[in-house]
Formats: structure tokens, C-alpha cells, sequence
């Protein structure tokens, strides 16, 4: 296994194990066992959308300290000031790009509010991202339709 698939297995065993002991109440074990299995802990291999990318594909505007993975933009709009939709296909399986979301928002300092198989909440400070996921396989390869609304609660030239 290449060095770099490597780390990221295990910065994603980290992240679920981290997010585990977070749930289990400092490593108390749990009363009853999940019902669902164990989420994947791949990462896929995306890139940060730079922000000129953001700027042209989804809004002129959007927030610099927003992670979005490089991807074809299927959808993206301000809505006012402070909030923006965009609907995104990466490539990818939906659980990998989903911990790569996951991992490149904690890596941005955000916060998990919840977390599921299908969709992710987060905050940082008045700002709120809710991304869902979606399966959208072409047959030849592994693609995810992410749609995320962004709202970071103030016009976005008073936070860059």
C-alpha cells in the first residue's frame, strides 16, 4: 500500500475512532450494540476546490473558509448575503467522499453537530453547513452527488 493511501486509512481510523469514544462517553462501552455496520473509513482521493474555482462555478461570493472538493458543479447559488446552495458530483464512493467532507471541515476547525451515513451537519462560530450525499455511480466508476447549504450568518466580505 502506496505511503499516502496509508496515512489516509488511518487518519480515517482515527477519525472514526475519535468520533467512537466521542459517542461512547470516555470509552464506556455502549449498552447496546449499533444496528448499523460500521461506517467505511476510506477517504477519497479529492482535492480543495480553489477559490477561483468557487467563485466562477458556484458564486461569485462564496466563503473561502468553506471546504469544497473539487468536482463538476452541478448547481451553485447565493442566496443573499450570507447563505449559498451548490449541488456537486466528485469522484469517489459516498461513504469515502463523505469522511473526506468530514476530515477536510475538521481540518478547517467546523464541528460536527451530526453526523449520519447520508448527510452531515456542522457549525463554526454563528456559521452552518448541512451537506447530504448521495450515490451516483455511472457504472464505470464511483461518483457522489454532494448538496450542500451554506449559511455563515453575516455578509461574507465581513469574514475573509
Amino acid at each position: 500500500m502506496p505511503a499516502r493511501n496509508r496515512s489516509l486509512a488511518i487518519t480515517g481510523l482515527l477519525i472514526v475512532a475519535l468520533w467512537a469514544g466521542a459517542l461512547g462517553g470516555c470509552g464506556q462501552k455502549a449498552a447496546t450494540p449499533p444496528a448499523a455496520p460500521v461506517a467505511s473509513t476510506a477517504v477519497a482521493n479529492l482535492a480543495l476546490m480553489t477559490p477561483a474555482d468557487k467563485a466562477l462555478q458556484i458564486a461569485s461570493n462564496f466563503p473561502l473558509q468553506v471546504p469544497v472538493a473539487a468536482g463538476s458543479v452541478v448547481r451553485g447559488e447565493a442566496q443573499g448575503d450570507s447563505a449559498w446552495v451548490y449541488e456537486i458530483m466528485v469522484r469517489g464512493g459516498l461513504p469515502a467522499v463523505r469522511n473526506w467532507y468530514l476530515q477536510a471541515y475538521r481540518n478547517a476547525e467546523w464541528t460536527i453537530v451530526s453526523s449520519a451515513d447520508k448527510e452531515i451537519a456542522l457549525q463554526k462560530g454563528g456559521a452552518q453547513s448541512r451537506l447530504t450525499f448521495e450515490n451516483a455511480d455511472t457504472g464505470s466508476q464511483a461518483q457522489t452527488r454532494v448538496t450542500a447549504a451554506v449559511d455563515v450568518g453575516t455578509p461574507v466580505l465581513q469574514t475573509q
